[in-house]
């Protein structure tokens, strides 16, 4: 017997600057559970998720819950703050990395919902900027982490993996209209 697992982070982008579109985030994170939820039933695969909110520092909310019991993200979600996106999205990644895989298939996806730029990792504890480290070699195996988004990705709009089209993989991206102000990509994390 193969055991299938799937380990999803949402790290969801709470800076001030989010204030408008904070509605959008929290639909937009509760319809990727719901999918997701949706796809683990569909495949019979184990599907996990950690979320992390973050505006001057990354906060973990929810940990390696199961996707089947996951509550609205309604309650967990406040804005205020500036952008900690390198520290929140590297926690994210240096998190899961830790996780045990002492049995089973293991897949790792990561989702980031911002509307802008770093601003504030500098600040937060175990920050590159603080300790001089880039992120290349931050979390192993990971060299291109840190690589800004190109010309081709800011046109593409938002890309998330909620949605309702038939035949995709869990977790696969698509993309929304760019109208509600949003960013997100499909983090690289490893298996």
């Amino acid at each position: 017997m193969r055991w299938l697992l799937n380990h999803v982070a949402l790290v969801l982008d709470a800076s001030s600057s989010m204030s408008p579109l904070s509605g959008k985030v929290i639909e937009v994170a509760d319809q990727q559970i719901a999918y997701l939820a949706r796809r683990s039933r569909e495949l019979d695969q184990e599907t996990r998720v950690t979320v992390y909110v973050f505006a001057n520092k990354v906060e973990c909310v929810i940990y390696d819950k199961d996707v089947l019991r996951m509550p609205s993200q309604k309650q967990l979600y406040r804005v205020g703050g500036m952008t900690a996106l390198l520290a929140a999205t590297l926690a994210s990644q240096r998190e899961l990395a830790q996780t045990a895989q002492l049995y089973g298939d293991h897949s790792f996806l990561t989702f980031v919902l911002t509307d802008g730029r770093e601003n504030a990792s500098h600040h937060c504890p175990d920050s590159p900027s603080r300790g001089g480290r880039g992120c290349s070699g931050f979390v192993p195996g990971h060299a291109d982490c840190g690589r800004r988004m190109d010309r081709h990705d800011r046109q593409q709009g938002v890309r998330h993996g909620a949605g309702q089209q038939a035949g995709r993989e869990l977790g696969a991206p698509m993309t929304i209209p760019t109208a509600t102000g949003l960013k997100a990509r499909p983090g690289c994390t490893g298996g």
